[in-house]
């Protein structure tokens, strides 16, 4: 599993998105974003491009803890 934000420094995460599904031997990779960005549109595109999540960062440390726990857990049920 990849966390990618979609603001990152050199390329955007939507482009590096389209590039790594581009890759036939990255079309399986687990790819989950991670965002500050609340925009249904930013959803949909990167639902579009076949990420596996749309996770909005935590405005606190106890939430990102339990952001943590809940990934945790869906890497449990996906190895079952």
């Amino acid at each position: 599993m990849v966390l990618l934000d979609l603001d990152l420094p050199r390329m955007d995460g939507r482009t590096f998105l389209r590039r790594v599904k581009a890759q036939p031997q990255f079309e399986n990779l687990k790819m989950v974003v991670l965002t500050s960005s609340k925009l249904d549109s930013d959803m949909r595109e990167v639902m579009e491009l076949k990420a596996k999540a749309y996770l909005v960062k935590p405005i606190d440390l106890y939430g990102f803890f339990r952001l943590v726990e809940d990934l945790q857990k869906y890497l449990d049920e996906e190895q079952k």
